[in-house]
């Protein structure tokens, strides 16, 4: 019998461009080509009405909201103003950049414009060090490390509270394209929560990725397809025993400039969200 897939990285995909490989712009990221300025992406619970596929009530995890993101020229975020499906302000978030074009700078704001905390990012020989975060009050409420070793084989980022009490670790072996192929996330205490294996494609895009146990038993297998594009359009999987989940497809409409303007996530058969964007480009 098919299982609901409770799946771990199906959403992250959609529109995911390369990592790891080469320094991509957030447009980039974002699965995006063009010269993006502005981009609005609401979602919604998708509808079977006479046979057609339609969008119904507004669809919100909980804390995630419908956002508009403005690009800077370089393509990299400027400002996102997070709202609800009726266009209600719910908060901001500002980025600022060095002249190497990293980010240094990111501060969150409530629907008022009043300051809810920031991360302030750091840089050791071109590569991110360390993110300290603060609260409202310019207290430091926490801390985030990154370490690599001289072959960048490997990374640890190792997370920490406002008191600098370790929480979490996370330890990733790279690949030689830099791209990871194993994640194990440790807890407070140095004791291995559960791990990862993950391959990519030629493109950079994750294609297959293993979830395991500590003790390394695997709990679920999963598979992606995309299209010419690099837009998820199908993720498999499997347990521990190898029975399969309900698969996920997409099906997307698209701009000019190949950018999609609204995608359709289905579970087996059934339409189940609609996510619907505006796009809006630099002129020339």
């Amino acid at each position: 019998m098919k299982k609901n897939l409770i799946y771990i990285a199906a959403s992250l995909l959609i529109g995911l461009a390369s990592c790891g490989e080469k320094h991509t712009t957030d447009v980039e990221d974002m699965g995006m080509s063009g010269d993006v300025h502005k981009l609005s992406e609401f979602k919604y619970y998708a509808v079977d009405r006479f046979g057609e596929v339609t969008r119904g009530d507004a669809f919100r995890e909980e804390g995630e909201w419908d956002r508009e993101i403005v690009f800077n020229k370089a393509g990299y975020f400027d400002t996102v103003r997070l709202t609800t499906s009726a266009g209600d302000d719910v908060g901001s978030i500002t980025y600022a950049y060095n002249k190497q074009g990293q980010k240094v700078c990111e501060k969150n704001y409530d629907a008022d414009g009043n300051p809810v905390d920031k991360s302030v990012f750091f840089y050791k020989k071109d590569k991110l060090d360390r993110i300290e975060k603060y609260n409202s009050d310019e207290n430091i409420s926490g801390r985030v490390n990154y370490e690599y070793d001289e072959e960048n084989n490997m990374n640890y980022t190792r997370y920490y509270n406002f008191k600098g009490e370790l929480l979490q670790t996370i330890e990733q072996s790279l690949s030689k394209r830099g791209l990871p192929s194993v994640t194990k996330i440790y807890g407070r205490e140095g004791d291995l929560a559960n791990w990862r294996e993950e391959k990519f494609n030629s493109d950079g895009l994750l294609e297959k990725l293993t979830v395991k146990e500590s003790d390394g038993s695997v709990t679920m297998i999963v598979k992606f397809l995309y299209d010419e594009r690099g837009n998820a359009v199908s993720q498999t999987a499997v347990d521990g025993q190898g029975d399969p989940f309900i698969p996920h497809t997409w099906k997307y409409t698209f701009d000019e400039h190949n950018n999609w303007l609204t995608c359709t996530e289905y579970e087996g058969d059934k339409p189940l969200y609609i996510t619907v964007r505006t796009i809006e480009y630099f002129s020339k």
